[in-house]
């Protein structure tokens, strides 16, 4: 009776085995298949050199990111102007070289439907990428709002 339990157990294993080295075959196994970040213009109020003053807003700024790649920075809700949807811009960079530029559209605006740049991107899972929800802080006094917007290069770590 042992040495059937042991060729069961034995056989479960190798089943296992053989499927757990076929899921990291195949994509999206584990997890939903990344949508690599759309490209988008840059828009025409970029500064040739960054303020030296950084910690306020000003229309724009800079970060660092972590070591595994997070990032985080406290901005104000952008707001539509004429012929835009609010949206912010960034623009991501390793070193001297710029690796992606692109923007966040907020989930549920209205004027998204509108908004050209935004609907140029033809990939509905792209579009969808790029739009995110800015949701209540919990626990803020003054009606703060958090976002996620996670960006997706595509590239590997040598780039």
């Amino acid at each position: 009776m042992q040495t059937i339990i042991s060729t069961c157990s034995r056989r479960h294993f190798v089943k296992g085995i053989a499927f757990g080295a076929a899921a990291f075959m195949v994509p999206g196994v584990f997890a939903e298949e990344l949508v690599r970040t759309p490209r988008q213009t840059e828009g025409p109020f970029y500064p040739d050199k960054l303020p030296l003053d950084t910690d306020n807003f000003q229309g724009f700024g800079r970060f660092l990111t972590g070591s595994s790649g997070e990032y985080y920075f406290r901005t104000i809700k952008p707001v539509p102007y004429p012929g835009r949807t609010p949206h912010i811009h960034f623009k991501i960079k390793r070193g001297n070289k710029e690796l992606l530029t692109t923007q966040c559209y907020i989930k549920g605006e209205q004027r998204n439907q509108q908004d050209g740049i935004l609907r140029s991107i033809r990939d509905a899972k792209a579009r969808e990428s790029v739009i995110v929800d800015f949701a209540p802080v919990k626990g803020s006094r003054i009606g703060e709002l958090a976002a996620r917007f996670d960006v997706v290069l595509g590239i590997t770590p040598e780039a």
